[in-house]
């Protein structure tokens, strides 16, 4: 009977931004935090705000290795990291063909597109 009233019961409380029906107050004060900005739960290792604490343990999983995908916050930084290096490999090259070209006294000699 339980499981009855708490999943089948008619809805008595409104969403009043989003129309969403509950069919208690507690479930309604709870869903009225999605329309808040009000993110108290932060992660202590990327500094990213949550809603809800169950959103951060799902997020912390991101940086513990049970989730298998990583914090988004993880992924651009190894991905800028990656891009950073391989701008200064790139410089290093650029310079490089350059200093030669001035010892030998001709053009730089460098790939098309650099």
């Amino acid at each position: 009977m339980d499981h009855i009233y708490k999943v089948h019961a008619e809805a008595k409380y409104t969403c009043q931004f989003c129309g969403k029906c509950f069919n208690t107050k507690q479930k309604l004060n709870r869903h009225s935090v999605v329309h808040s900005d009000y993110r108290p739960f932060v992660c202590v290792i990327c500094d990213q705000k949550f809603k809800l604490r169950k959103t951060l343990s799902r997020h912390m999983m991101t940086h513990s290795g049970e989730k298998k995908s990583l914090c988004f916050r993880q992924t651009w930084a190894e991905a800028f990291s990656i891009l950073e290096a391989e701008a200064k490999a790139l410089t290093l090259f650029k310079l490089e063909a350059e200093a030669k070209a001035l010892v030998t006294n001709s053009k730089p000699k460098l790939k098309p597109g650099y």
